[in-house]
């Protein structure tokens, strides 16, 4: 790779990464507005969503959400914002793992009670909220269980 040269290829589950580098990246976009994550040595996801109706919101809820999520969907002041945090959640999960959807149950996992604060998931992610604009919802997640430990150092 020459200077000033970039490679893009994919990695073995098909997710976007820069040649002979340790360099991880993920990018999303919604409308107007688009997030990009960088991260050195460890993977990362990024998902943002625009707060919309969502036809048969329950229904999509108690198929991809754990049934801890769904109790707290069921309970919040704003279940439109509640379900896209939850679901940007979900998709960065997803998208830091690399295989995309269908590649392992969301519902099989929850996310943290507090996303402002950010928590582990499964000992395998660390999740956490970005903060947007008004009626949009963002979420990063990054491998390994503690943002401050770099992935696979046991301490999770």
């Amino acid at each position: 790779m020459g200077l000033g040269e970039i490679v893009l290829t994919r990695g073995e589950r098909g997710k976007p990464q820069l040649e002979g580098s340790d360099l991880c990246f993920n990018k999303t976009d919604c409308g107007e507005l688009a997030l990009v994550a960088i991260c050195v040595g460890r993977e990362v996801g990024i998902d943002l969503e625009a707060h919309r109706r969502v036809l048969r919101a329950e229904r999509i809820a108690s198929r991809f959400f754990s049934a801890e999520e769904q109790q707290r969907l069921r309970q919040s002041p704003d279940p439109v914002a509640a379900f896209f945090d939850l679901w940007t959640t979900k998709e960065a999960v997803l998208k830091c793992d690399g295989g995309g959807l269908g590649a392992f149950a969301m519902s099989g996992f929850t996310a943290p009670p507090d996303l402002r604060l950010g928590g582990p998931v499964e000992g395998r992610w660390w999740v956490g909220s970005v903060e947007v604009e008004a009626g949009f919802s963002a979420a990063v997640a990054l491998a390994g269980p503690d943002p401050k430990e770099p992935a696979g150092s046991g301490s999770g």
